[in-house]
């Protein structure tokens, strides 16, 4: 059954580039009103004015680093009340590392966490809060291949990202019998400045940033949103993780010996 958008709201975080910026275009088509999210207020400011230029929607700035927990919760609380409530809610920020764990600085590690795991992990804890209360509401959580199946030289991204999948799963099985809905979006790679703005802490064939290439964002983001408003409960462009991750269980020292000499050996 196709949930509606009529004067409903959405939330957008990670707005400001790749697929978090194409949601929101799509979404400002179709809400009453959309917050955005960004760690950048004047990329903020100038996808506001893009959105409003082409649509008649009320479209609040939340610019906030989610490394920084201190203030998440009031921050997060005080922006939500500016429209009331959320009613779909689509997180897609992140950050990255590349380089082994031990040479990876300890200030850096716990932010990466904090940004891809515990910030999210606190504001759907406030939204279930005020969903189930209304008993209406949809969470999309942007996971990635390395939530399945972890990669060398991504560490902390995968551990990040599997956090996030155990979370996120474990809210849809709780949620099965009532109107929140939990969708799990596994995009695959995209065409977007994520791995170009990945902090490298070392040089090796990866960082190459020529390589990087993937599906459009655009394409995915269409295909992710009428999912969403469908109640999909797992969009997955790319099936080659699990697959990869059900070997592993199988034979997981023939993989690990695979996979080392894809990746690191190239470091």
């Amino acid at each position: 059954m196709k949930m509606s958008l009529k004067n409903k709201n959405i939330l957008i975080t990670g707005a400001t580039d790749g697929l978090g910026f194409e949601l929101a275009k799509i979404s400002a088509k179709n809400a009453k009103n959309l917050i955005v999210h960004g760690r950048d207020l004047n990329k903020l400011k100038k996808l506001k004015s893009e959105i409003n230029s082409n649509n008649r929607i009320k479209v609040i700035e939340y610019a906030s680093d989610f490394s920084n927990l201190k203030t998440l919760s009031k921050t997060f609380e005080k922006v939500i009340s500016k429209i009331r409530t959320i009613d779909y809610a689509f997180f897609c920020h992140a950050s990255n590392i590349h380089g082994t764990y031990e040479i990876t600085e300890t200030k850096k590690s716990i932010n990466l966490l904090n940004c891809n795991f515990i910030s999210t992990s606190i504001m759907t804890k406030i939204l279930l809060v005020k969903m189930k209360k209304k008993n209406y509401g949809s969470i999309a959580y942007i996971l990635s291949g390395t939530s399945i199946f972890p990669l060398p030289n991504y560490s902390l991204y995968s551990a990040s990202k599997m956090g996030l999948y155990g979370l996120s799963r474990s809210i849809q099985i709780e949620n099965l019998n009532n109107d929140v809905k939990i969708s799990l979006v596994f995009p695959g790679k995209l065409n977007t400045n994520f791995d170009k703005k990945t902090f490298y802490i070392t040089n090796n064939a990866l960082n190459d940033k020529s390589k990087f290439s993937g599906k459009d964002p655009n394409k995915v983001a269409k295909k992710i949103f009428n999912d969403v408003l469908n109640g999909k409960e797992f969009i997955i462009f790319s099936r080659i993780p699990f697959l990869l991750a059900s070997i592993s269980m199988l034979f997981p020292i023939i993989i690990n010996k695979i996979i080392f000499k894809k990746f690191v050996n190239k470091t």
